[in-house]
């Protein structure tokens, strides 16, 4: 398996099982698996780099990283059900030449294929831009680990993005 991506798949997997979201800070070095947990509201902003759907996309499964921008369209809000309704919140490709964490992601999605996953998750696709050209990020674009509310970069599409990332 790809470097790191066993480690990061069973993350996933743990997390996916929790039935309680932990009171204490998240380690620094856990914040790129682990981000938030949310409750999910599917808002409707037009304009927005952000496409939503409420199901896996078609060939997102099979889809090689550097496809990406043609399965989705773009950065991209992803909810599925599950058992349990407190959605699990997985950011992936910040930077689109950092794919472990959506090959992981990738990987169990498969293993639930036809089957309810044990609780609802809510999955961020980022920078497929970037990542079709194997690229951290693409020129002019900031860095979507450095535009999310609070930080201090000047307002940008992205900003908002992130932003409305963060009001589901």
């Amino acid at each position: 398996m790809w470097q790191g991506g066993v480690h990061a798949q069973e993350f996933l997997e743990a997390c996916l099982h929790l039935s309680q979201i932990p009171d204490h800070p998240v380690a620094a070095h856990d914040v790129d698996l682990f981000h938030t947990v949310a409750t999910v509201r599917v808002p409707g902003a037009m304009g927005s780099l952000l496409r939503h759907y409420d199901a896996l996309p078609e060939g997102l499964l099979e889809a090689d990283p550097a496809q990406l921008s043609d399965v989705l369209g773009g950065p991209s809000l992803i909810h599925l059900p599950g058992r349990r309704a407190q959605p699990l919140f997985v950011s992936v490709l910040l930077h689109g030449n950092e794919t472990t964490g959506f090959m992981a992601l990738q990987a169990m999605l498969q293993r639930y294929q036809g089957k309810e996953l044990p609780r609802a998750l809510s999955i961020f696709v980022g920078n497929v831009e970037a990542a079709r050209d194997g690229l951290r990020r693409l020129a002019g674009q900031p860095d979507y680990n450095r535009v999310w509310p609070g930080s201090d970069h000047p307002d940008s599409p992205e900003k908002r993005m992130m932003a409305e990332v963060v009001d589901i």
